[in-house]
């Protein structure tokens, strides 16, 4: 559940969000799987993580990482069987990408509704 983390959860530490030092529960609501190096990270090396709220733009179970410089990445986990597209990791990524766009360049239309002709002909 770390971003870029390619092991299988079988092979990884279960670990609390909430920490159960903190008055954190031990049910799958506050349990992630973790790879050792990433558990050690969070533990040991000021990485923080929090479970996304239902009023955030995210699929459930997805995760806020914070590294020790203050970076955030957002981890969003793979759909279960059944879930609707829109909640890819894919379709999620785009529309964020999207909305920065549109947030930083406001007067720069989405992707889809920019005609060709705009962008002129080639130069060759």
């Amino acid at each position: 559940m770390h971003p870029g983390c390619t092991r299988d959860a079988a092979q990884c530490d279960i670990d609390h969000a909430i920490p159960f030092a903190k008055g954190g529960k031990s049910c799958p609501c506050n349990l992630i799987p973790l790879c050792r190096a990433h558990h050690r990270l969070k533990t040991h090396a000021g990485w923080t993580l929090r479970l996304t709220r239902p009023d955030e733009p995210y699929p459930t179970g997805t995760i806020a990482w914070q590294s020790r410089l203050g970076q955030k990445h957002i981890e969003i986990p793979e759909p279960l069987p059944g879930e609707p597209d829109h909640t890819t990791r894919d379709h999620i990524r785009q529309q964020e990408w999207q909305q920065e766009l549109q947030r930083i360049s406001p007067h720069i239309q989405p992707e889809s509704t920019i005609p060709e002709r705009y962008w002129g002909e080639p130069p060759f």
